[in-house]
């Protein structure tokens, strides 16, 4: 009862407030009462209303939505609510006759005032975002489904709106909120644009995306715009329309670049097979301008994915090589490359085997894009290889707060180069490796042919480091080439002479323009000192007054070895191995230390070779037990055995190759030697980096090392117990 009474006064107070309303509207306009006050009267009266009624209503019917489905109608509800108070107000005013007086604009603002978009719950704008993803869902299914089924673009897609989309929408621009509608789109096309892109794009190396991007947005995206701001009236909808449009091309491009930046690690070690996605990303990172995050996430990259010991030498200038050639083909004018590129740069430089592996990579046929750079080089001719790209300048793609690079457009070979500043060394360290190739193939049937293809190498790298470098190179080469002329005539010579003279097959070299050997002379037995003398007469006779230096550790010797079972085998083994067994033909029983002596040769050396006939099955400990402290003996076997190496007839032992381990030689050791000792007597104790510097500037010209390689020297001294380094200094070692 207490409640019917409410209502009926509420009513009743109501039915009185219209009433007066009207009256006073009546004197209003008897009066003549200025429109400018009859239009803050009526919105004031509306406003009140809104503010305290329809508003909390609104509140509580959009707070209990229970999911999704049903806040989307509660929300189409509230927008309609909204809409019908709007045109209730904008019915008095123009009853009023105030939107004659005062103008559409000025009754526009009016109404704005009235209907401030500060004051709508926030439960109403999620239902409008709810209902716009919706819509765009059901645009890009319907698009998607019509391009399966058609195999080609089949136009714009059909939105499929029904009345509540558009009441909705119409609501929201009648009530003037089109700034509010268009941030939701701006959300919802963002959330779209992201998805749809993560999904086409990632991992799709291969296939080019960005055309079928760009369709999709203009067939769904642009459609869906049109309809859903749109809605508005006059040029100022057209040109809102076309603003989001063109956000959503930005959006687009820049989603396109993250997700591809994410991936371009792989996108480089894939290359040349991902050029497509580079293609369209340099396409994007025109329009985003994403360059300088590009940069910033590779070298990451690299410090995590590459630069570090798990990753070989070989893995590191593969990768180079690909970065260098995908990002020229994404920015020709090398600023992305060299921000991107100096780590790897300095990390291949602290890499004690770079040289190597790149010489390698450039002469060998397996070798990939270095051999094949080299290859182009030579059949480009002598100009082209000297060349620094095409001639024509390329202006940057983007602003790099970088300075320009000095090797801008520079061939890889000249990269690769421009690492150590210094010809020299590649020179130096493909003299040894072809140094290491010729002697080892001069005892093989493809020794021809190996020295063939290596002219071809070596006419090749003139074009690119000049012809007074590789000249040590043709002499080595032209020294195999005599050798086998000269060993084929000396060998005739002695035939004649002694049916039964052993066959040597002799290198000689200049030992001027070869590289330094490994250089441990050893005592031969009798016998092959006997045939190396023999030989050596021979070719004084031939080129007197010049005579032989034998370089008695190197070399192989063929051997026949007949066991006392009388079975025989054969082996092709080091001097040193060779020389080790003949003595048991004169002893039955050796030990290690008896051979060193008899050998002049070390005994670690000694008991490699001894290990290696053991592991072939000819030579093993005795069975007796030795005297207490005494060293065990070695005997041949009688008959052979089924060690590891047994029926392979490899060389074994100390098969390192032939050039000496360090690349300088013991003259410029010494002389570099003798430089950090009167340094260190004057000074007392230098650290590594400061070391360096002073050789770099009194040894101008002999000195070109880097910091490990001094490092690696500068620990040989102190193994050699000329030096000592404490706390990060290295100083004389002071002799007890």
């Amino acid at each position: 009862a207490e409640a019917e009474a409410e209502a009926e006064a509420e009513a009743e107070a109501e039915a009185e407030a219209e009433a007066e309303a009207a009256v006073n509207m009546d004197v209003v306009r008897a009066r003549g009462v200025s429109p400018r006050l009859r239009l803050v009267q009526i919105t004031r009266r509306h406003g009140r209303v809104l503010r305290t009624e329809l508003l909390p209503d609104l509140r509580v019917r959009l707070g209990g939505a229970r999911d999704a489905r049903d806040l989307l109608e509660r929300s189409a509800a509230a927008w309609a609510a909204l809409l019908a108070a709007w045109s209730r107000c904008a019915a008095d005013l123009e009853a009023a006759g105030v939107a004659k007086s005062l103008g559409r604009v000025a009754l526009r603002r009016a109404l704005d005032g009235v209907f401030p978009a500060a004051l709508l719950p926030p439960q109403i704008w999620a239902g409008v975002k709810l209902q716009l993803y919706a819509s765009f869902l059901r645009a890009d299914v319907r698009w998607q489904q019509q391009f399966d089924q058609q195999g080609v673009d089949g136009g714009a897609a059909a939105l499929g709106w029904g009345a509540v989309e558009r009441g909705v929408v119409g609501a929201v621009h009648a009530l003037g909120y089109a700034r509010e509608l268009e941030d939701h789109v701006i959300e919802v096309l963002y959330q779209a644009v992201e998805d749809t892109v993560e999904r086409r794009c990632r991992g799709e190396y291969g296939t080019p995306v960005l055309d079928s991007l760009h369709q999709w947005k203009r067939r769904v995206v642009d459609a869906w715009v049109a309809a859903v701001i749109g809605c508005g009236v006059g040029n100022a909808a057209g040109g809102k329309v076309r603003e989001v449009r063109q956000r959503v091309e930005f959006l687009l491009y820049e989603r396109f670049c993250t997700v591809r930046i994410a991936e371009m690690f792989e996108i480089i070690t894939d290359f040349p097979d991902s050029a497509c996605a580079v293609e369209e990303l340099k396409v994007a990172l025109q329009r985003a301008r994403l360059q300088p995050q590009l940069a910033a996430a590779l070298r990451g990259a690299f410090q995590a994915r590459l630069l570090h010991p798990g990753a070989t030498t070989n893995q590191v200038i593969d990768v180079y090589i690909a970065t260098v050639k995908s990002l020229r083909l994404l920015d020709p004018s090398d600023q992305l490359l060299d921000l991107v590129a100096h780590p790897v740069r300095s990390y291949l430089r602290q890499r004690p085997d770079t040289v190597r592996c790149i010489v390698e990579s450039l002469v060998d046929a397996g070798g990939g894009d270095l051999f094949a750079e080299l290859q182009r080089s030579g059949a480009a001719g002598p100009a082209a290889a000297a060349a620094k790209g095409d001639g024509l300048w390329v202006p940057p793609t983007w602003e790099a707060d970088v300075a320009a690079s000095t090797w801008s457009g520079s061939d890889i070979l000249t990269l690769f180069v421009s690492i150590y500043g210094s010809k020299k060394l590649f020179v130096e360290e493909y003299r040894a490796m072809l140094a290491d190739k010729l002697l080892s193939s001069a005892r093989g049937s493809s020794g021809g042919a190996d020295a063939d293809r290596e002219v071809t190498n070596i006419e090749l790298l003139k074009l690119r480091f000049g012809e007074e470098s590789l000249l040590d190179c043709e002499i080595m080469i032209r020294d195999v080439e005599e050798s086998r002329r000269l060993g084929a005539n000396i060998r005739g010579r002695r035939r004649q002479e002694d049916d039964d003279a052993a066959d040597l097959d002799v290198t000689i070299l200049s030992h001027h323009y070869w590289p330094p050997l490994r250089r441990q002379a050893i005592e031969l037995h009798p016998r092959l000192a006997g045939a190396l003398d023999d030989y050596a007469a021979s070719y004084h006779v031939l080129k007197n007054p010049r005579k032989l230096d034998w370089y008695t550790e190197l070399g192989s010797v063929s051997l026949t070895v007949d066991f006392d079972d009388g079975s025989s085998r054969s082996y092709e083994v080091p001097p040193l191995e060779a020389t080790l067994l003949m003595h048991f033909e004169s002893r039955d029983a050796w030990t290690a230390a008896e051979l060193a002596t008899a050998a002049a040769a070390p005994l670690p050396a000694v008991r490699r070779a001894l290990a290696h006939w053991r592991a072939l099955g000819v030579v093993d400990e005795e069975t007796s037990s030795p005297v207490h402290g005494a060293e065990r003996r070695y005997v041949v076997l009688p008959s052979p055995g089924e060690g590891e190496g047994a029926h392979r007839g490899d060389a074994g032992g100390d098969s390192d190759g032939f050039i000496a381990s360090d690349a300088k030689s013991a003259e410029e050791e010494d002389i570099l030697a003798s430089y950090v000792v009167g340094m260190l007597k004057n000074l007392r104790a230098l650290p590594l980096r400061r070391i360096h510097q002073l050789l770099t500037t009194y040894m101008q010209g002999s000195y070109e090392g880097t910091l490990p390689e001094l490092s690696r020297f500068l620990t040989r001294l102190c193994d050699a117990g000329k030096l000592e380094y404490m706390d990060g200094e290295y100083q004389l070692k002071v002799k007890q």
